[in-house]
């Protein structure tokens, strides 16, 4: 789909013939074979007409000669929000969203390449997984990893979690470093729900394996809260994973509390740890040099602290200025800064 304005957009699909099979597309006027030419062992569908996908879907039918068929949306209109920004959207997009925990879509391969495999490295005991252990160095592990951006950073719950993108020839041969630049290579990955980070500022990253470095994916990231999953194109084969692009607030207009209530002791990842990497309630998406202040109901100071110029976050770990635990009950926090005041109640349960 290539835009030419916002109701106005060309639609041109490929697809490879079959013996005895027909094809139609139905752009939302009925399935038709008009504008279909094929040529070689391609077919080729261009709209002639306007097309507005924020109002229409895309099926394609495959139909053999005793008429079994099969239906297949590969665009529908109720994604049209997430891309609107776009002036390209690479199809197909529905086949994304209906696949497993990972997918992978391309308009073309790479000459000498027959096929493109992701493998979820989670997988000790892929085969596959082995043999790219041969052909890649292996990446630094995203527990603790730094990146040079600081606004980048690994989420607890998304460190164990990377894919790669692997190329093979037509004899079955793992191909490394494969430039995919141009093949409208699409890849989407699936995010666990969590209240560790947000949704909306996931980016995916890659393994650079030459500088032995992590960095982001280059290409615009699309987040689809429907069905949880994180879609980008990408460029090149290799190693995958997903990071948090913690941009630095200009007010306090989105921050939160979390977990309120706070019951560190029950066993639940939702309401938060008396111990390990997070312990206690994060106030986040602060402006920077925002400072925080806890009291009790009766207006008795706990705590205050003041985050830093390139900050946007603070832990409170449930002690007082003392460094004791504070008792189970009801508590008031004041956030402030230059022009802007916040206040609520958050809840400890011990």
């Amino acid at each position: 789909l290539a835009k030419i304005s916002d109701d106005n957009w060309n639609l041109s699909l490929t697809g490879v013939m079959q013996d005895n099979i027909d094809i139609t597309i139905d752009i939302g006027n009925g399935y038709s074979q008009e504008n279909l030419t094929t040529a070689n062992t391609y077919w080729v569908y261009v709209t002639t007409a306007p097309f507005n996908p924020a109002e229409n879907d895309i099926y394609v039918t495959l139909i053999d000669k005793v008429y079994n068929y099969i239906s297949k949306p590969i665009w529908e209109k109720q994604y049209y929000s997430d891309y609107a920004s776009l002036s390209d959207i690479a199809l197909p997009i529905q086949e994304l969203y209906n696949a497993e925990l990972i997918a992978l879509t391309y308009t073309s391969l790479p000459d000498g390449i027959a096929e493109l495999v992701v493998v979820d490295n989670a997988s000790n005991i892929n085969s596959l997984r082995m043999l790219i252990n041969g052909l890649y160095s292996q990446p630094l592990s995203l527990v603790d990893y730094q990146f040079d951006d600081t606004q980048l950073s690994i989420p607890k719950d998304l460190e164990d979690y990377s894919v790669s993108v692997v190329a093979k020839d037509d004899y079955g041969n793992i191909i490394s470093h494969v430039d995919l630049s141009g093949h409208g290579v699409a890849m989407k990955l699936n995010y666990p729900e969590s209240f560790l980070f947000d949704s909306e500022d996931l980016v995916v990253i890659e393994y650079d394996d030459v500088n032995m470095e992590w960095k982001q994916n280059e290409n615009t990231t699309i987040i689809e809260e429907l069905s949880q999953s994180v879609v980008t194109e990408i460029n090149n084969t290799g190693v995958y994973a997903l990071a948090e692009l913690n941009m630095l607030q200009e007010s306090l207009e989105n921050f939160r509390v979390y977990p309120n209530p706070w019951v560190p002791l029950d066993g639940e990842d939702d309401t938060g740890w008396e111990t390990g990497d997070k312990p206690g309630i994060t106030f986040d998406r602060l402006k920077p040099e925002t400072e925080i202040s806890i009291y009790t109901i009766t207006g008795e100071l706990i705590i205050s602290n003041k985050i830093g110029a390139l900050d946007e976050s603070w832990n409170w770990n449930g002690k007082n200025s003392l460094g004791n635990n504070v008792f189970s009950g009801v508590y008031i926090y004041v956030i402030k800064n230059q022009t802007e005041v916040k206040t609520g109640k958050i809840t400890i349960v011990r």
